[in-house]
């Protein structure tokens, strides 16, 4: 299979980036790499924004199945590098934190200022 990409694939992310309000499939994956490296330096901001800026992932993971499996396929190797970032600087935050779909929701920073 090769990795040229068709009209298909085109419009699969033009649909997926509609669907969750954003510009394109790489914002989405810039503002989501951005929140992992805040916080494997050390939160700094609040609680609340912290659950609010992982809305970026919450849309990664809308829009996933909207994109061709070619599109997945070949942007699934830098998703699943930046999860991995994400959860070495992360802990549980309860039971099962990993095992199921929004899993980055059950998981809390590592290095924070304690949420002012």
């Amino acid at each position: 299979m090769t990795d040229d990409l068709v009209a298909e694939d085109y419009d699969s992310v033009d649909e997926a980036m509609r669907a969750v309000g954003c510009t394109s499939l790489n914002q989405l994956f810039d503002i989501w790499q951005d929140l992992v490296r805040q916080v494997e330096e050390g939160y700094a901001w609040t609680e609340y924004e912290y659950w609010d800026e992982l809305s970026s992932r919450d849309a990664i993971a809308r829009a996933w199945p909207i994109l061709t499996p070619r599109i997945r396929r070949l942007r699934e190797p830098a998703l699943l590098a930046i999860d991995t970032r994400f959860r070495l600087a992360t802990v549980p935050n309860g039971a099962d934190a990993d095992a199921t779909p929004g899993w980055w929701r059950r998981r809390w920073p590592r290095l924070t200022d304690d949420f002012q």
